[in-house]
């Protein structure tokens, strides 16, 4: 697992390291990102970029996560590749400025490589 979150609530990037299980050798990796949320809201849909980046060069995937104020638990899940960069970080980026409230995670694994 490499992130563990209820930080995505907020505006901003957040980046994580790859696991050293990762070899040096790897193009991509296999993400599994996953995000639950309850009791949250406001009542939108707010999208996520999860890439990598090189340089000035971004390698992008999207993910949606539509909030609603009911106690009802929600989960949204994606796999995506993703190039491994020189860095070797992963980062997430919720789009918009709207801050969201309640019960909201993120989870993420790397469940492959090639």
């Amino acid at each position: 697992q490499i992130a563990s979150t209820s930080s995505i609530r907020y505006s901003g990037t957040l980046s994580y390291n790859l696991p050293s299980e990762v070899p040096s050798t790897a193009k991509e990796v296999l993400l599994f990102v996953n995000f639950e949320h309850g009791g949250s809201g406001p009542d939108r849909t707010t999208y996520f970029k999860i890439y990598t980046q090189e340089d000035d060069s971004h390698y992008e995937k999207y993910a949606s996560l539509h909030t609603y104020s009911q106690s009802a638990w929600n989960t949204n899940s994606e796999n995506m590749w993703l190039p491994v960069t020189s860095n070797r970080r992963v980062y997430v980026a919720k789009q918009g400025n709207t801050n969201l409230t309640g019960n909201l995670g993120l989870s993420m694994f790397v469940i492959g490589y090639r």
